[in-house]
């Protein structure tokens, strides 16, 4: 075991992006498994604010594909939105926790060996994410950190 896990927060339609009580809550999850959370994604307000908040336990840094993917390589596990590194943790074979909000598994989900699919049915997925979301992001909003570890 390597002693961390690698956070994807962020995809390239923000609307798939994880909720900030979430984030906050898996890495206090991780935590408290002793497992350190390394962050993924280009966001570098948010992200160098979610260091601050959790120092020691929650590091970032821009990282170009190459090392995006050696550190995969010595993750223990990724957990991420439906989003670009996902698909490529899973093609590494790391074990991941793939979250769909409003796109849905079925329709783009990783091909894996390892881990799992979290998401939540609501009639209105999956939705058109170039509009505002009428229902708030329920499909990611009402997930929890105990729904991903």
């Amino acid at each position: 075991r390597s002693g961390f896990v690698i956070l994807g927060p962020e995809a390239a339609n923000p609307i798939r992006n994880l909720p900030p009580k979430l984030v906050n809550d898996c890495i206090n999850r991780l935590r408290e498994k002793d497992l350190v959370t390394i962050l993924l994604g280009t966001d570098e307000a948010r992200l160098s604010a979610l260091c601050q908040f959790h120092q020691n336990w929650a590091f970032w840094r821009r990282l170009n594909i190459g090392q995006v993917k050696g550190l995969m390589s010595l993750a223990d596990r990724f957990i991420g939105c439906d989003s670009g590194p996902m698909h490529l943790a899973a093609a590494l074979d790391l074990d991941v926790v793939a979250i769909f909000g409003p796109n849905t598994s079925a329709r783009c989900g990783p091909i894996m060996n390892k881990g799992k699919v979290v998401e939540k049915e609501f009639p209105c997925r999956p939705c058109n994410q170039n509009k505002p979301c009428p229902y708030d992001i329920r499909c990611l909003k009402s997930l929890t950190a105990q729904d991903v570890l």
